[in-house]
């Protein structure tokens, strides 16, 4: 991941790498369309050897290939409910936007507009009631 942000530094790199998490969440909101309409990004630890990176997927895409457990979890990233309908409109075009549509491309990343809001670990009890 780190030659296609060459010369971003960590943060720089971690938050485009949050972007692209979200934006791959939409594909996920788009094959299901009654869960929430709400991008969730979790940010974890896991060892190197367990991660499988999937550039045959999309850029940044990787696979984990062990269930992780909680403690791993550092951060959890998800859209508050005034993004809903930006979300769900984006979640409904990102296919389209994938093939090139522009219009579809000007609605997925009307999503991005909406920042993601970063729980903490130690918020995790309450997220997740």
């Amino acid at each position: 991941m780190r030659e296609w942000y060459a010369r971003s530094d960590i943060e720089e790199m971690e938050y485009a790498l949050l972007l692209d998490a979200a934006r791959a969440s939409l594909r996920l909101l788009d094959a299901d369309p009654s869960v929430p309409r709400r991008r969730v990004v979790f940010a974890v630890d896991v060892d190197d050897r367990d991660v499988r990176i999937r550039n045959d997927l999309d850029r940044g895409v990787v696979e984990i290939r062990r269930p992780v457990p909680l403690a791993a979890v550092r951060a959890v990233h998800v859209d508050d409910v005034d993004a809903e309908a930006a979300v769900a409109a984006a979640a409904a075009a990102v296919v389209e936007a994938d093939f090139g549509g522009d219009d579809a491309a000007f609605v997925v990343d009307a999503a991005d507009g909406y920042e993601l809001l970063w729980y903490a670990t130690q918020e995790l009890a309450d997220f997740f009631q």
